[in-house]
């Protein structure tokens, strides 16, 4: 997973939308790690599943 978002990440950079699902903890990491590599807040959609 890691390696396909990472490949993602430098085709698209700022041209692409990131949804990140799954649980608080994990979409709140992958979100902070795409900010570090310069993804614009307004790029990144997160959707939480609570409870699963």
């Amino acid at each position: 997973m890691i390696r396909c978002k990472e490949k993602y990440v430098q085709t698209y950079h700022n041209d692409g939308n990131y949804f990140v699902v799954g649980s608080s903890a994990m979409t709140k990491t992958i979100a902070t790690r795409l900010k570090d590599r310069g993804i614009r807040k307004k790029n990144i959609i997160k959707d939480t599943f609570i409870g699963y």
